[in-house]
């Protein structure tokens, strides 16, 4: 009987371990994961995965700027939400973000906001609007809050009445939170 019992927990693990796998560390739990110093092996893999994930979301931004397809702009959004919410589930994503800016040689300045990092990592060399970024992060933020996943994220923004009307609520929204918390 307590042989049966090893194998289900053994399988159970297995189950927990393939969403973690990816990040190269073994038998976590999920916002449990260790701390990774810096010049060793998970701390390697981990700046290579990162490196990794922001350059599908470079590739989505690449894709962007080259189309006039008037759509281009969610799957862009969507690149960079899906890699943040999978930050988020590790519980981690604030020190993604850091190891993110440090991966790409960016400056860091007041508040990490995992979304404003993706999009300035994402985006090295181009030219965007600090206005624009920030109203990026806040239908970003204001589609987390509503707990959108992410093959939803673009019909959700057009629910919204696109970019420019999302924008305006998830403003409100955002500032409505923060007030909230004080």
């Amino acid at each position: 009987m307590a042989e049966g019992l090893d194998n289900e927990e053994k399988n159970a693990n297995l189950n927990a371990d393939k969403d973690v796998r990816r990040w190269g560390i073994d038998k976590m739990e999920k916002n449990s994961l260790p701390e990774i110093q810096p010049g060793t092996f998970s701390f390697l893999k981990l700046m290579q995965q990162l490196r990794q994930e922001v350059g599908a979301v470079e590739a989505a931004w690449g894709a962007l700027q080259s189309t006039r397809r008037r759509d281009a702009i969610y799957d862009y959004l969507t690149a960079v939400y899906r890699t943040v919410v999978g930050w988020r589930w590790t519980g981690r994503a604030e020190e993604y973000a850091k190891r993110a800016l440090e991966s790409y040689g960016l400056p860091r300045h007041g508040v990490i906001e995992p979304f404003g990092v993706v999009i300035c990592c994402s985006i090295i060399g181009a030219e965007l609007h600090s206005r624009t970024r920030n109203k990026w992060v806040c239908i970003l933020q204001y589609a987390e809050q509503r707990q959108v996943k992410a093959r939803d994220l673009a019909s959700f923004i057009k629910r919204k009445g696109g970019i420019n009307r999302c924008g305006e609520k998830a403003q409100c929204s955002v500032k409505f939170v923060g007030a909230l918390r004080k």
